[in-house]
């Protein structure tokens, strides 16, 4: 049997933690289900542990009270699928009728062929809380890249799930820290790490946690990140509601989606890495308004047999070109960001040497795209053995 531990670091003395966590594990073993918290004033009161039902009301049920709790705790629960066991624990913030978020940085490792980790946010007091897949770009870290992007901070406050995966340094990528995606979206070496088998583990496991909508999960990327977004559209259809790149679009031209896929895409026009006009590395060749152009036409979109047209956005310094009337509510989109270089649209401040950041909330636009885009019932009834 694989097992697979969750080790959650925790912000509590080690003493603390011991008290609390003990007492929720043993009871874990007989009442599956159930959420521990673990605060000081829980271990004063010897209140650990309590139904997830009182931080997640069901649909048809209004939360008239919520938990009184001290700064933050926990919440924990095994999961198993298959022969797959797992024990998840998350950071939540603190409650009260106006409780704000605080995103607490939580490393997670996880065994897949080799220990990997994740950096795992999930949001309390929310009933179907939409679930990010954010991937850093080379030589990154998952923990800094949530914070330089603003999206740890941007998804504490909206009520998102997140989850950061941490690439890997492989002799495949020339010693470099990435995710496995070289031309084409395709994977660069079939010996090389297998990122799509730890994305699909880390999904099918959060989808058991409570208050994830499982028709509201999400890739975005930055650069690497964002080609592996491609990929991952290409090999996971049936669980991404929708892609936003950055700097990172590339169309799989095996596309093994089996759904019309919603994409939308940010790039510098002055992108000294991944050129906006493409015939840069030999990972990027086409351009990334034809990236956008193969996507529309895999959707089904209306005018996709036509190059991209731009329309300028006043007072933003960028241009949109847009397909739509796609197959299913699909769009394919594309922000052409004027003058910037390989930045994350938003960001306070720039990475050195590569070109200006656009002044628009990258996180904010990827927001309102993500809501307006959900995984179909019919997608879910084709897949069962998914859910």
């Amino acid at each position: 049997m694989v097992r697979i531990a969750i080790v959650l670091l925790g912000l509590l003395t080690r003493a603390e933690e011991l008290s609390c966590r003990g007492r929720c594990n043993l009871l874990m073993l007989r009442a599956a289900g159930a959420a521990c918290q673990c605060t000081k004033s829980c271990v004063q009161s010897g209140s650990c542990c309590q139904d997830y039902h009182s931080l997640c009301a069901p649909s048809d049920q209004e939360i008239s009270q919520w938990p009184s709790g001290a700064d933050s705790f926990k919440t924990v629960k095994t999961v198993t699928i298959g022969n797959v066991s797992m024990e998840a624990s998350a950071t939540c913030p603190s409650f009260g009728p106006a409780w704000v978020s605080i995103l607490v940085p939580e490393w997670v490792p996880v065994q897949v062929e080799q220990e990997r980790k994740m950096f795992l946010y999930l949001p309390a007091g929310v009933r179907k809380a939409p679930l990010w897949f954010a991937f850093h770009g080379t030589n990154q870290h998952a923990d800094t890249f949530v914070s330089w992007t603003g999206l740890g901070k941007f998804a504490a406050e909206n009520g998102i799930a997140l989850v950061a995966l941490q690439g890997m340094k492989s002799s495949y990528y020339n010693n470099l820290t990435r995710f496995n995606v070289g031309a084409n979206s395709e994977r660069i070496s079939p010996d090389g790490p297998k990122d799509v088998e730890f994305v699909q583990l880390v999904l099918q496991t959060i989808l058991q946690l409570p208050c994830i909508d499982k028709d509201r999960v999400y890739c975005t990327g930055y650069s690497n990140g964002g080609r592996f977004c491609s990929r991952l559209a290409s090999q996971m259809s049936e669980h991404f509601a929708a892609i936003a790149p950055v700097s990172g679009l590339r169309y799989p031209f095996k596309n093994n989606a089996t759904r019309a896929v919603p994409t939308l895409a940010f790039h510098g026009d002055a992108d000294p890495i991944n050129p906006f006009y493409g015939h840069g590395g030999p990972y990027w060749k086409i351009s990334v308004p034809r990236a956008l152009q193969l996507w529309a036409k895999f959707n089904g979109c209306r005018w996709s047999s036509n190059a991209p047209m731009f329309f300028d956005v006043p007072h933003d310094h960028m241009s949109m070109a847009l397909y739509d009337e796609c197959h299913s509510g699909a769009t394919a989109k594309l922000l052409k960001l004027h003058g910037a270089g390989h930045q994350w649209p938003g960001c306070k401040h720039g990475i050195p040497g590569l070109g200006k950041v656009s002044a628009i909330d990258g996180n904010k636009m990827i927001h309102a795209f993500f809501d307006s885009k959900t995984l179909s019932s019919s997608v879910r009834q084709e897949y069962p053995h998914l859910i």
